[in-house]
């Protein structure tokens, strides 16, 4: 797993403009700071991800969950079990499958921020370059009800750079991946996990082709 999820301590950069926003959205707790409307604006920024859940990945790590033939679900069809709650979340790298076109792989989280309701403080979670991850990120996220997080991907290849979004959602919210305990893959493609599917073994890298994806761990923390 080593070779699959390299994950130095250095971040790729510091918190983006607005870091104490996010600072007050840990902090503050309670509903008012996960008003959706930055959420909501996030998921129609740019297409939506493909997210899959490792069915029964709950409570373990990701290099126990993805093996060869685990079987993944959409998320949108897991039902929320962590209305209400903390949740801890690790962005755990990426998964084979970049083509050999991509040259930077990046994905950043965003939190609603406590000064805007609006807005979303997004900050650096994983970059990959040549092969080599030069971040990653574990934080929890303060009890509240509906929309709680969102993960924005960017894949750069020679032909231009593609954008997608995951927005997660505690509560019932058709369309939405659903936030559970668990390993999630959020795919930097079309539509990776749109349906049930079955893992290859992540040392057979041409078995991913088309299924490039950043893996999030999930907890209660």
């Amino acid at each position: 797993m080593d070779a699959v999820y390299p994950l130095p301590s250095a971040s790729r950069r510091g918190f983006l403009a607005g870091a104490a926003g996010l600072a007050g959205a840990l902090l503050l707790g309670g509903d008012r700071v996960f008003e959706p409307l930055g959420l909501e604006a996030l998921a129609a920024a740019d297409p939506a991800a493909s997210v899959g859940y490792v069915s029964g990945s709950g409570g373990r790590s990701a290099a126990e969950a993805l093996v060869a033939g685990a079987q993944v679900v959409p998320a949108s069809a897991v039902p929320a079990a962590l209305g209400g709650a903390v949740v801890s979340l690790r962005t755990v790298g990426f998964t084979p499958g970049l083509g050999t076109d991509v040259s930077v792989a990046a994905a950043d989280v965003h939190l609603p921020s406590a000064a805007n309701p609006s807005a979303t403080v997004p900050f650096f979670a994983l970059t990959q370059r040549a092969g080599s991850v030069s971040s990653a990120v574990r934080t929890s996220v303060v009890a509240g009800r509906g929309l709680r997080l969102g993960v924005r991907t960017s894949v750069m290849t020679t032909s231009g750079t593609r954008a997608r979004v995951a927005v997660f959602t505690s509560t019932v919210r058709r369309g939405y991946p659903s936030l559970a305990p668990g390993v999630y893959l959020v795919g930097l493609d079309a539509a990776e996990w749109d349906r049930e599917s079955t893992l290859p073994s992540l040392d057979d890298s041409a078995a991913w082709s088309g299924r490039a994806s950043v893996v999030l761990q999930v907890d209660a923390a």
